[in-house]
Order: structure tokens, then sequence, then C-alpha cells
């Protein structure tokens, strides 16, 4: 403020945090004469490195200011006390700056010298046998002097269970008694691993030995482990979302911390009085869990998992695969603004992001496209009526995944992701991020519906063997879901009315039967009820008719009843069966699935509905997922385009039209780091 200009220039966010690192002196005098050596001083002192060596309180600052006599540095002592001092400050900042060269070396602080930081070394591994469809972000763990890793792999009897395979061994050793464990996490010295079974907080030594049971009632999703330096091992409760934190030989009672909410990620930091977490409520983010107070205050939104540094940064990987670093004050707490980009593309699949960093610089990540997780990849495409495919977003291959539906305005779409629980995604078209809404604490089915206005989506759950219909953003600012419904009875496959007040529905029990919910004048009703299953309910965007199928023929068909007043003049729309009524945009056509084929049918509207045509328009086989009773594509503003997930093995996506997912191991990572950070200085 006093010379005109920041106190660090430079051309890039890099070569300015570079500066920073490199401690380059700083003078307010050397600019501009006229400031007073006191004032040069005072700010010297509040720009100091180490926190140490700054003002403790705000009225010290302002006293240095207004004293002409103060002085800061080697001008303030004698000169012996004042190279005494300065060494020690320059050896200070040396430890601090050797923390981020040194990591390429080995150990931090232990091996190597910044001059000679050790060469960075990538390998392309192959897969184990689970392939890369299986989410290794949440079942690979590295030692902390990069003399070993734990993975998960099948079994000879085709159980997901824990190998340990040590540096230079060809193959990896079964960990017998680690059966569909997860979260694995070494202790500091490399002798044992910790995971999550089941319910349970397990450990066993990597070599030799039985598991042991720590403790119970342990969070069954993917929440992290940590073993601390101090012995205690932090972990997440199941009931309540509580963090926890246990001695290592499990004798003492477990230690609750704090509601921590659909972790995902968790860190403890050496010495400090708090946990770094990836709590994934409406999105993920990244924050402070609290010992003391137990709360968790969010630092950064967007991110999937991250690791402190010695050297007072923060790598974080973002849920588009893009990993950057920050740096962390951890006795202020606070993230520096410039997060410098490191590199892009890890894979990450429902929120789990398939990278490990190790203590000793070894990273191992999966390189490719973010994915559902688990099951054959599938590809959203976009399909002409013809039957020309094309995807949606070739970078974009993703597993498990269901009923895809267009936002009003076509730029995102939403889709059911299953993975451990079936949560609601919505992506950015074409090419833009994926971004989880729903609460993954409770299950989301598919189908679901934007509303008229574009900005939230009605989606039936399961919450505590309550069936809820919710509404929610779109944009996944909205952390708690605002229930429209809530019964015991199981209900799904919400279709809005034009002005989205209310909304019908199918029961999901036996007979089947369809409802609707007057939001207006909160009022519930079946309007078919009956021996039949009427499935797939879907209102006309004017909301004059209704169309479901139906099996009072024997066969399922696709029929049309007026709205809201359901009679008995039902119009059947499709012959030799039908399933999946779609309406397009303008209510003009009725398109269906019959017989492996996509249908449409022209209907004319005046006082009743009349079906003028029926055209099919291409074969979709078993190229194309299809979800009886519910709803699997969506359609265009125009009609002439459809939305549709496609099989991986169908005909048309060769190898190479996607990014192929690749396991890379990285040695000595923290030498590029050191670059990165520091501009090559």
């Amino acid at each position: 403020m006093l010379v005109g200009e920041p106190p660090y220039l430079g051309n890039t966010a890099q070569a300015v945090l570079g500066k920073i690192i490199q401690g380059i002196p700083v003078s307010a005098t050397a600019a501009r004469k006229t400031v007073p050596a006191n004032v040069d001083a005072a700010i010297r002192k509040a720009l100091e490195k180490l926190p140490a060596d700054r003002f403790t309180r705000a009225a010290d600052f302002g006293a240095a200011l207004s004293d002409p006599a103060f002085r800061h540095g080697a001008e303030a002592e004698g000169a012996a006390a004042g190279r005494d001092a300065g060494r020690w400050r320059m050896l200070a900042f040396a430890a601090m700056a050797l923390a981020v060269v040194s990591f390429a070396a080995g150990t931090a602080g232990m091996l190597g010298s910044p001059d000679e930081p050790a060469a960075v070394e990538r390998h392309r591994l192959e897969f184990p046998s689970l392939g890369p469809a299986y989410p290794w972000g949440a079942g690979l763990a590295l030692a902390p002097d990069g003399s070993g890793m734990v993975y998960a792999d099948l079994t000879d009897g085709g159980e997901v269970a824990l190998f340990y395979k040590a540096r230079g061994d060809e193959d990896g050793a079964l960990l017998p008694g680690t059966e569909d464990a997860r979260d694995p996490t070494f202790s500091p010295d490399g002798t044992w691993v910790a995971f999550r079974q089941g319910g349970r907080l397990m450990k066993r030594p990597v070599r030799g030995g039985a598991p042991v049971t720590l403790a119970e009632g342990v969070d069954r999703g993917a929440s992290g482990i940590h073993w601390m330096e101090d012995g205690r091992i932090l972990f997440e409760l199941d009931e309540g979302d509580r963090l926890a934190r246990i001695a290592e030989d499990g004798g003492s009672p477990v230690d609750t911390l704090g509601d921590v909410g659909a972790m995902r990620w968790l860190q403890g930091i050496e010495g400090a009085d708090f946990a770094l977490v990836v709590g994934c409520l409406g999105g993920c983010r990244l924050g402070l869990s609290d010992f003391a107070t137990r709360q968790v205050e969010y630092l950064l939104d967007g991110v999937d998992r991250a690791w402190y540094l010695p050297s007072g940064h923060i790598v974080y990987v973002r849920d588009d695969g893009a990993v950057f670093a920050a740096p962390f004050d951890v006795e202020t707490r606070q993230l520096g603004a410039l997060g410098v980009p490191l590199f892009a593309g890890v894979r990450t699949q429902a929120g789990v992001s398939n990278m490990v960093l190790g203590g000793d610089g070894t990273m191992v990540y999966v390189r490719g496209a973010t994915s559902g997780g688990g099951g054959d990849q599938e590809y959203l495409v976009w399909v002409d009526r013809q039957g020309v495919f094309e995807p949606v977003d070739p970078a974009w291959p993703i597993s498990d995944l269901d009923a895809p539906a267009l936002s009003p305005d076509e730029t995102r779409l939403a889709v059911v992701v299953y993975a451990d629980m079936p949560e609601l995604w919505v992506k950015e078209l074409p090419d833009g991020p994926l971004t989880r809404v729903s609460d993954p604490r409770f299950r989301a089915f598919a189908p679901v519906q934007w509303t008229p206005d574009g900005r939230s989506l009605v989606y039936a759950r399961n919450r505590d063997g309550q069936s809820e219909m919710v509404r929610i953003r779109a944009d996944g600012s909205q952390s708690e879901a605002e229930i429209l419904l809530s019964t015991p009875v199981a209900i799904g496959v919400p279709s809005l009315t034009p002005t989205g007040d209310g909304f019908v529905y199918n029961t999901m029990n036996r007979p089947r039967d369809i409802g609707f919910a007057d939001g207006t004048t909160d009022t519930l009703a079946l309007l078919l009820r009956r021996e039949f299953n009427e499935t797939a309910p879907v209102l006309s965007p004017d909301g004059r008719w209704l169309a479901y199928v139906s099996d009072v023929t024997g066969d399922q068909e696709v029929f049309v009843r007026p709205f809201p007043e359901v009679d008995d003049s039902r119009v059947q729309i499709s012959v030799g069966g039908g399933n999946e009524p779609l309406w397009s945009r303008d209510g003009g056509e009725i398109f269906y699935k019959s017989g492996g084929m996509l249908v449409g049918a022209t209907v004319e509207v005046g006082s009743a509905l009349v079906v003028a045509s029926r055209t099919e328009l291409f074969e979709m086989g078993r190229d194309y997922i299809a979800r009886p009773g519910e709803r699997s594509y969506d359609v265009s503003r125009d009609g002439r385009r459809f939305l549709m997930v496609r099989n991986a093995e169908a005909p048309g996506l060769v190898d190479g039209e996607a990014p192929e997912a690749t396991l890379v191991l990285v040695q000595n990572w923290f030498t590029e780091l050191a670059e990165s950070l520091g501009e090559g200085n």
C-alpha cells in the first residue's frame, strides 16, 4: 500500500509463490525512500515466514509503526547477536524449504541433499484382477517409507481381500482375514495395517499374524482411517457420523470428537488439535474437524481428497480429477488463496479420488475419466432418430448409472450413480464437471426429474425405513433436501405437474399403483389402485394426460388417461408390448420401448387423445440399458435426439474412443512438487 505494488511480483501465480518460498526479502524503504526506517522494519517483521518471528499482537504492530527507534533484524541488535539471530532465522526457514525439496530424496529431512534431488520416475502398472472399475483410492495404502503397499484384489475364491506387496517383489501376498476390507492405512512404522471390515475397525501385521478387532460400530461407507504418530487411530463411527479416536492397542475406550457427516477422507496432522476431513453432503468439501469444539470448518469446495505436507502445503484432488497445492498455516488454520495446478487426469469414482500419496514422495493414481465405480463401464450417448450415436463426453465413461435426465435448458444432466450407495449427480454439458447433490447417507432412486425452472431436482430416497420424495437444489448448495412426501410405503418414479407444485408417483409394492401428491392443497390420492400393476407414470407437458404402463391385457402396454380426473377412457398407445413411456417436449409424440425397438407414437390431442401413427425409430437390443417400469433415457427439446446409456461392449465403442484407465506409480514425486511450487528454483 505504501509503495503501490505487492511485496512479491511475478508473471504467474507459480512465480509469485516461488519467490515467497525462496524468502526473498522485501523493503518498502528500498522501493520508496520516504518510508521511515521503523515503518519498513515493522513491515518486514510482519511478513516473516515463521509465525514466531512475527508480531503476536496488533498492538505491538501499532507501537512499532509509531516508534522511530524500532528496528528489526540485524540492525536491531549488535553485530554478533545479529549474526546469531540471522543464522537462526536462516536455519529455521531452510528447514521449511528443505521439507519441500528433500521429499524427493526420501523421508523429508532424512535423505539426500536439496542440491541433488532424486529423479522423478513414472511406471505404468498392470491392474490387479479387480481391474480399473474398482475404486482404488479406497483400497490402496502406501507404507510410510515407500517399502511396500497394501492393495485390494481377488482371492482364488473370488472374494475381495487385501494383499501386501513389498517393493521389488513381483507378486503380492494375501493377508488372510481381510476379506471385504476397505480403507487400509499403515502404522507409522509400517509393520501393521488397519482397515475397515464391515462395521469393525481392524488391524493385522503385514507379515504373519492374525487380524485384531479394535472397535465396533464403524462407518460402513468410504470414510478413511488415519494412524497417527502418537499411536492413536482416527476413524468414523456409523452412529451419528462422529469422528472417533482409539488407541492402537484397542484397550482404551473410543473417544468421540464431533460430527463430521458423510466423511469420505481423513488425515490427522501431527501436533495439531484437528484433522483434515472431506465431507460429502451436497458436494464434497475439504474441512477441518476441531477436536475441542467438535465442529467442522470447511476450507474449500469441490475437493475429494487432500494431504497435509510438512512443507506447510496441502495437496488436494478436485472432483474433476485435477491436482493442486496451496500453502496452509497450521497455527492460523488458513489455506492460501493461490492454488497451484500440478497435474490433471486423476480418475474419480463416486466421490473417491483414485490417488494415494505416501510420506516419502511415492504416489499411485489411476489416470482416466471420471467413473461411477463398480461394474462394467457404460457411456452416455446421444442417439438420433436413425440410431446413429455419439458419446456425450468421450472422456466420461462411467459405471452403474441410471436414468439420465436433461435440464430444461439442456445445459446439464442429472443421473443416479451406483457405488456403495446410489447417489444423485449433476453434470455440466458437454464436458463439464460432475457434482454430487444428494445426501450420501440415504439411498437415492432413479429416475429423477427437474423442476420446471431448472433449479432443483425431485427424486425418491430411503431414509431410516421411510420412503421419501424430496426436492434438492441442482447446484449442490443444499445440504438438507426438502421432504415433499414421507411414507412407510415404498414409492418412486416422480413426474411433476407443469407448475412443479405436485407430482404423480409409483408405489413399489405389488401390485404397483399410481398416486398423486398435490402440493397446493396438501392432498394425497391413489389414482390407479387395482389388481394389475401400473408403473412408469409420466405427465404430458401441459399436464392434461397421464401416460403409464399396465399389465391389464396380460402383457405390459403403454396407456394414456386424462389427468387429474382419471377415468376409464384410457387409450392404448403401444401394440405388441410397451414400456418406459416418455412425452416429447411439445406433447405431440409419445416414445416407448417395444421388442428391442424405440418407437415414436404421434398423437393428436383435442377433447380426446388419438394415436395418429406409430414409427419404429431404431433398434436398441441389448446395446442400451433398459429399466422396465421406470425410465432409462431422455429426449431433447426438438425431439430429434435421445440421451441413453450404452454398454461399453456394444458395437461402435472401440478402444481409443475414450481415454484408457491407467494405473501409474510415481517415485520421488516431491522433487516435481518442489519445482512446481518454487518455479524450478
